[in-house]
């Protein structure tokens, strides 16, 4: 039954997905897919809209090639395309399940449903790298244990190539060969995470190879060379940490506490007081939500949003320390006369007594018998928490959400390892549903924010097309770029502006997309024309998502999200 649950959840989490529209990110990926599926060998042999080489674009080529079959068996629709990533949100949620079976046995079910819909994950899916990424890094992680288990190789070089393959859809996943030794180390299969590291890496520099050998560089290195920062730039991303974490995975408070014994009252005091924070934001008008005035570049020091979310992040990093310290403090004492846990494949006296559970049949769940107090298994985690919170600050750019999914699984596991020896003790596990509850619902609403965020610019393609047809029947309507507008503008019509393609012509249509209050620039409008009408789209909410960029995951609104200035051109050889 179990079981049934955790599909259920992957099922809802891709349909929510797939009634989304895309994101802006999205439609980048979209162009590579196009491209791959009519050159599956040639995966960056085109240029992207306005000009640039697709290797000079950070775009690694895991999620592009899924996408591009998916483009060859469902055609245009981008609503089947989401729904293709069933199996990869599946394989995220089961290696969540068996993660939590391994370190937090007895709360697989709400671990599980606490991350996946959480205002971290929820709308992080899209048709990003992320998500896909991360579960892939789980599911190498949950095979490579289940190899040492039951001490096959096989297993643990499998666990390499998926991680292999991690590795090539985004680049965080680089973790994956040091939580390999990490775990090679604990379960004393050293020799099965050096191979599985190098079957990973293997993998990894074949492809790039191939790629330098057909572009004359490596995707990679390319990438990494544009994305070089100092290291004191680094510190900026300290603030981001907190406030994300804090603002996506608030839940993770109650869980915590739920770990450390509070009481329904504790519990439900503190509920309330995260839900009133969330609740300031939409409250606070907009001419008061600057608390901290900025310097001579006019951003403000502190808002609203990045105050009560910095709270939040500080109550979570302030008791993830206290769950370590007690769990290591419970381990050290409970664990001093218990052996390590035998492998099955140990030779020896130990094997027998291994053999004598059988091991599960599913590969990705733990065949090991957990003891009540693994030190081990503690410490692992705390490395491993540790490793995704340097690979946090070595490999993002900026700051934003979902830079943080990492983190987010590491500490629920950790938290969920304490409250499942909690609810052992006390036989009550209705806390950890309470912080579920609370996750899920933030989760579900930051979620209809941010799909509104993109809704507005497939509403403002539409009324744009319409507008311009209501005055001139067979209008032509030229836009520029790659974006949420330019996309669905494209469906219903719209011509792109390439660099070295076709003109507009006299008595044409050009439609200049503005974002997010931007100031009006028409000196980067490409076109000679003469602006005619004017269309504002604006939220129902008064706050805004920043998921793909920003250090909240949410502001308040200023200002109409999209505005497009719909110009008619007067020039038949007009040029940039």
């Amino acid at each position: 039954m179990r079981y049934c649950w955790i599909v259920a959840m992957a099922a809802a989490m891709t349909v929510l997905n797939a009634i989304k529209p895309l994101a802006v990110d999205d439609t980048v990926y979209v162009e590579y897919a196009r491209h791959i599926a009519q050159h599956p060998l040639d995966p960056y042999g085109f240029k992207l809209a306005g000009g640039p080489g697709a290797n000079g674009i950070l775009a690694p080529a895991g999620l592009p090639y899924w996408l591009a079959g998916s483009m060859r068996l469902v055609g245009e629709r981008p609503v089947l395309w989401k729904l293709c990533l069933f199996p990869l949100v599946l394989l995220l949620a089961v290696s969540l399940a068996s993660l939590s079976h391994r370190f937090a046995r007895g709360l697989e079910t709400p671990l599980t449903a606490l991350v996946l819909f959480s205002a971290a994950f929820l709308p992080a899916v899209n048709l990003m790298l992320d998500i896909p990424a991360l579960a892939l890094t789980l599911g190498a992680l949950c095979l490579f244990l289940s190899g040492c288990d039951r001490g096959s190789c096989a297993l643990a070089l499998l666990a390499g190539c998926v991680a292999g393959l991690a590795m090539q859809t985004k680049y965080t996943a680089f973790v994956a060969p040091a939580l390999f030794l990490l775990a090679g180390l604990w379960q004393r299969r050293v020799g099965f995470a050096i191979a599985a590291a190098v079957i990973a890496c293997g993998m990894f520099a074949g492809w790039e190879m191939y790629l330098a050998s057909r572009y004359g560089e490596s995707h990679f290195l390319l990438a990494l060379r544009g994305r070089r920062a100092p290291v004191l730039e680094k510190l900026r991303l300290v603030t981001p940490l907190i406030g994300l974490l804090g603002g996506t995975m608030p839940g993770m408070i109650l869980l915590a506490l739920a770990g450390m014994g509070a009481s329904w009252r504790m519990m439900i005091v503190a509920a309330l007081a995260i839900m009133a924070g969330a609740a300031s934001l939409f409250l606070c008008p907009p001419d008061q939500a600057v608390l901290i005035a900025g310097n001579q570049t006019g951003r403000p020091l502190l808002t609203m949003p990045a105050f009560v979310f910095g709270l939040l992040g500080l109550a979570v990093f302030a008791l993830m320390g206290a769950v370590t310290r007690r769990l290591l403090t419970s381990d050290a004492r409970n664990n001093t006369h218990l052996p390590s846990p035998p492998h099955s494949g140990e030779r020896g006296r130990g094997a027998g007594a291994a053999r004598a559970e059988p091991p599960d049949a599913n590969p990705l769940i733990s065949s090991t018998k957990e003891l009540a107090h693994d030190s081990h298994a503690t410490l692992f985690l705390v490395a491993w928490l540790l490793l995704e919170i340097a690979a946090y600050f070595a490999l993002s750019p900026y700051p934003a959400a979902r830079r943080v999914l990492g983190v987010a699984v590491i500490a629920t596991l950790l938290a969920g390892r304490l409250a499942a020896q909690t609810a052992r003790i006390t036989g009550r596990s209705g806390p950890v549903w309470l912080a579920v509850g609370l996750n899920a619902t933030l989760g579900l609403v930051y979620f209809a924010i941010d799909s509104e965020f993109y809704e507005t610019e497939r509403a403002a393609a539409v009324g744009t097309v319409q507008t311009a047809h209501k005055h001139d029947v067979n209008a032509t309507i030229w836009c520029e770029g790659v974006g949420v507008f330019e996309f669905y503008g494209r469906r219903l019509g719209m011509k792109r502006l390439e660099p070295e393609g076709p003109r507009p012509k006299a008595g044409d249509w050009f439609a200049y997309v503005n974002r997010r209050g931007g100031r009006e620039n028409p000196a980067a409008v490409p076109v000679a024309g003469v602006g005619r009408f004017r269309l504002r789209v604006d939220s129902r909410w008064p706050v805004v998502s920043q998921y793909q960029v920003g250090s909240a995951p949410l502001e308040l609104r200023s200002g109409p999200l999209v505005e497009v200035k719909l110009y008619q051109c007067v020039d038949q050889n007009s040029k940039r």
